[in-house]
């Protein structure tokens, strides 16, 4: 995200990089260039959230989905009891490290 805001060609219209002590800064002429390049910054802001959740989302999904048949499979090959003893490790195994 700093990159694109930070990126002299790609600065709001208006506004310039300065370089200040040891840091460059964004500038803007007028309080009308100032809230063009605030609604940018938020906008970029909200495509980034949301991008995130929409790949944490699918993640989610698809791992759930390869998990279930994992379970599925397992269901198949053992009985309920042995499955379950089984699990039981298997979460204590985690939940100790």
């Amino acid at each position: 995200m700093g990159v694109i805001l930070w990126t002299p060609d790609l600065v709001s219209k208006g506004c310039f990089l300065n370089l200040e002590v040891g840091r460059a800064v964004v500038r803007c002429h007028t309080d009308e260039a100032l809230a063009r390049a605030k609604s940018l910054v938020n906008l970029q802001f909200s495509w980034y959230l949301t991008g995130t959740v929409l790949f944490v989302v699918v993640l989610y999904l698809q791992l759930n989905k390869v998990l279930l048949q994992l379970v599925l499979f397992h269901l198949s090959s053992q009985t309920k009891s042995t499955f379950l003893s089984n699990l039981a490790s298997f979460i204590l195994i985690l939940a100790e490290r």
